[in-house]
């Protein structure tokens, strides 16, 4: 089955991609941003764990707006947060405005990572869900590969200002939304019924929370404790082998399942 083809999958991928290209842009710059504004690593260092902190808050909460204003509306919302504020940090003055900022585009980001699963679920049946993550995966981890590592570089050889209007590219992707014509269902209301799953996404949350924190160390400070050139090698090493890894999980984990691979991988980069 060809992935890329399937009905109403482009579209997805394309919003996807500008969505992510808005995030790994500023994952770096923007703790940059504060350090040059007078902030210090501390600082620095809460720009992203104030992103972090709204994505999951946003993660947990979405699906009360997916059932209110349906996918199409609920993800350009989450486009409009993630792109709007990176256009706004060119006059961000102070760390509190820096860190404001990144809380918006936080919400907006654990929105479109969840509307992003929901669409592949939408268009794809069970047993070929792993190839599409894949393709899912490969999709937004390229903008990662690309532009996370030539963000620092472009702010410090060119200008911030730069990055923070190419961050802006999520806006681009609401009329590609709101044209997007594959139904997705709308998340049922939780009930009691549903608390037996909900205490089964404790070892998945973990898990993200361990890998995240891992690799979201390195970028957010290889650009502050290294030379331009070594965190350019960094974050090309961590972008690449991300982007490389998701693509290929895909369709292993169609085949054999996924559970054998996380805790192996969870040492990995830990390690």
């Amino acid at each position: 089955m060809r992935v890329w083809r399937t009905a109403g999958m482009p579209v997805l991928l394309a919003v996807s991609a500008l969505g992510f290209t808005g995030f790994a842009l500023l994952l770096p710059t923007a703790p940059m941003w504060a350090v040059h504004i007078g902030a210090d690593s501390l600082g620095a260092g809460l720009v992203n764990a104030v992103l972090m902190a709204c994505t999951v808050i946003a993660q947990l909460l979405v699906g009360r707006l997916l059932r209110r204003a349906g996918w199409a509306v609920t993800l350009a919302i989450g486009m409009v947060l993630l792109g709007a504020p990176a256009l706004v940090h060119m006059f961000a003055d102070s760390l509190w405005a820096v860190l404001a900022l990144a809380a918006l585009r936080g919400f907006g980001f654990g929105i479109i990572t969840v509307c992003g699963v929901d669409g592949i679920a939408a268009i794809f049946a069970q047993e070929h869900r792993g190839r599409a993550i894949g393709a899912y995966g490969l999709a937004i981890a390229a903008p990662q590969f690309v532009l996370t590592p030539l963000a620092p570089w472009r702010a410090g050889q060119v200008s911030c200002d730069l990055v923070f209007v190419l961050a802006g590219a999520p806006l681009l992707a609401v009329p590609l939304v709101l044209w997007f014509s594959r139904p997705v269902p709308r998340p049922p209301a939780l009930t009691g019924d549903h608390l037996p799953a909900s205490r089964g996404l404790v070892g998945p949350i973990a898990a993200l929370v361990v890998i995240t924190a891992a690799g979201g160390a390195i970028l957010t400070f290889a650009p502050q404790f290294a030379t331009t050139g070594t965190a350019f090698a960094a974050l090309l090493a961590l972008t690449g082998s991300t982007a490389l890894a998701r693509w290929l999980i895909g369709g292993v984990a169609d085949r054999i399942g996924p559970a054998r691979f996380i805790d192996p991988m969870l040492y990995l980069g830990a390690a």
